[in-house]
């Protein structure tokens, strides 16, 4: 049996998706135009750094002789990868408000 190799074509993210995320910064004021081109070279770039961060994670897990990565597996990573203390800050509030709206959500189930 051969195994195929997966090209980064096959693990694109969905391109309005990353689009959408791109947009979220929109204002009435201040619209986002992308070209074609650019929006596909957010897509590949996009999916590129998650890959590079996960493998980070992985790597970090498996240093501390873990068989699985967590959050802050990822956290650590991003710190080590040197996008800084700002950027790292922001990933942390950003997945506390995560883990409320889908606390809240669960409480609403209930």
């Amino acid at each position: 049996m051969t195994q195929e190799k997966t090209s980064i074509n096959d693990l694109l993210f969905p391109k309005t998706t990353v689009i959408s995320i791109a947009k979220n910064n929109e204002t009435e004021t201040r619209k986002i135009i992308m070209t074609k081109d650019t929006q596909t070279a957010l897509q590949r770039a996009s999916t590129l750094f998650l890959s590079y961060l996960m493998n980070a994670a992985r790597e970090n897990a498996h240093s501390n002789n873990k068989k699985s990565v967590n959050v802050d597996d990822v956290f650590d990573s991003v710190e080590k990868l040197g996008f800084g203390e700002g950027f790292l800050d922001q990933l942390r509030v950003l997945f506390q408000d995560y883990q409320d709206a889908a606390a809240k959500k669960k409480e609403i189930r209930e």
